[in-house]
């Protein structure tokens, strides 16, 4: 078994994203790695909003909501993106949240392009080795999901390293997968700050 599986079992009630963080490097400390440096943010506190639409397509109507700010104090900023959907027969906005079947079929490029950043922070995807294990079966409690796992790293996002990874059936050790999410995070991030400017968000 590996030695780092071990500290993936462990059992606390310990909670909370600065917890999560330390877990994260003493993960990395086990492996000879490092956190590496990302791109530099400015932390934007409070809400930031903006609204987008209505979007009209078959009688349907959509709204589209983005934000990018530390409205949870959690000293990062995060990325969201969610709707507010009427059907056809719809007097009023009736579905609401993370619509993004919707927002991929109703709204304008520059947004669809940015569904695969919802949730996701200038530090990185929210606890990025400890979901990333926990996606791949690493832990008592958790279950191998390929789908989930590559939506949480973004996978895709840097062709270079991602199209070297063997991901068949989750089949990954755990030492592998530590340092292929690890070098590859400071490409994702600058494709993410990319991304988040082109918006006309200040990074």
């Amino acid at each position: 078994m590996s030695s780092l599986y071990e500290l993936t079992e462990s059992k606390t009630q310990k909670q909370g994203f600065p917890y999560l963080r330390e877990r994260e490097r003493e993960l990395l400390s086990k492996a000879g790695l490092q956190w590496p440096a990302l791109p530099v943010s400015e932390v934007h506190p409070g809400k930031r909003d903006r609204r987008f639409g209505p979007c009209v397509s078959k009688g349907e109507y959509l709204k589209v909501d983005i934000g990018y700010d530390d409205r949870c104090e959690n000293g990062h900023n995060t990325f969201s993106i969610t709707g507010e959907h009427a059907g056809v027969n719809d007097t009023k906005y009736t579905s609401y949240g993370c619509l993004h079947h919707h927002i991929e079929k109703m709204a304008p490029p520059c947004l669809v392009k940015c569904i695969k950043w919802h949730g996701m922070t200038t530090d990185g995807p929210l606890y990025y080795l400890i979901n990333g294990y926990y996606h791949l079966g690493f832990g008592e409690y958790s279950k191998a999901d390929e789908h989930a796992f590559k939506n949480h790293v973004v996978f895709g996002e840097c062709p270079d390293s991602d199209t070297r990874a063997n991901f068949i059936g989750c089949q990954m050790d755990i030492e592998f997968a530590t340092v292929w999410m690890i070098t590859r995070l400071p490409q994702l991030m600058q494709h993410f700050q990319a991304d988040m400017q082109a918006l006309d968000w200040r990074y």
